[in-house]
């Protein structure tokens, strides 16, 4: 199992580190805003990127386009494929223990997380990955108050949803 691991992180880790991760024309809409934020210490109101640049406009994936920003002027480039790993292994664990790796379900959790790396393969870095995230922390909470019969686990979630808000309306 370590061996199969291993194997296809060195591949993805491969395809990832090449320069196909930064083809997206979305990828790049996204940081430019995100680094006319930090220059402007605001949220646009105004469509930046757009032949009607007067007209008003909500920036409604702000926290990803500030996130992209951020990690481009700490780590350059090469922060976003790093940022699409980290989703894609962040995936992989919320998977792996939704279909019940931590019930004694483990081959049967092996497969639907690799069924869910295979079917979002080719997804560029996007804000839609922090839509796919959130909604399997969601149901990782919603599973451990319904297992647990208490309802404090579910406290965490308008956090959940405000952070989720401002990083993809999806």
């Amino acid at each position: 199992m370590l061996a199969l691991f291993s194997c296809a992180a060195v591949a993805e880790a491969f395809r990832l580190s090449s320069l196909s991760t930064l083809s997206s024309a979305d990828v790049w809409w996204h940081f430019s805003t995100g680094l006319w934020m930090i220059h402007n210490h605001s949220v646009p109101h105004t469509g930046l990127h757009s032949q009607f640049a007067n007209t008003a406009w909500n920036a409604p994936e702000w926290g990803y386009d500030l996130l992209l920003a951020l990690g481009y002027r700490l780590w350059g480039l090469r922060f976003i494929p790093a940022l699409l790993m980290c989703f894609r292994v962040a995936l992989a664990v919320v998977t792996f223990i939704l279909a019940g790796a931590l019930r004694r379900n483990f081959w049967p959790a092996v497969v639907l997380s690799a069924v869910a790396q295979y079917v979002l393969a080719g997804g560029d870095a996007g804000p839609i990955w922090c839509s796919i995230l959130l909604f399997g922390i969601e149901l990782l909470l919603l599973i451990a108050s319904r297992r647990s019969g208490s309802t404090r686990v579910l406290f965490w979630l308008p956090v959940l949803f405000l952070v989720w808000a401002n990083l993809d309306t999806r």
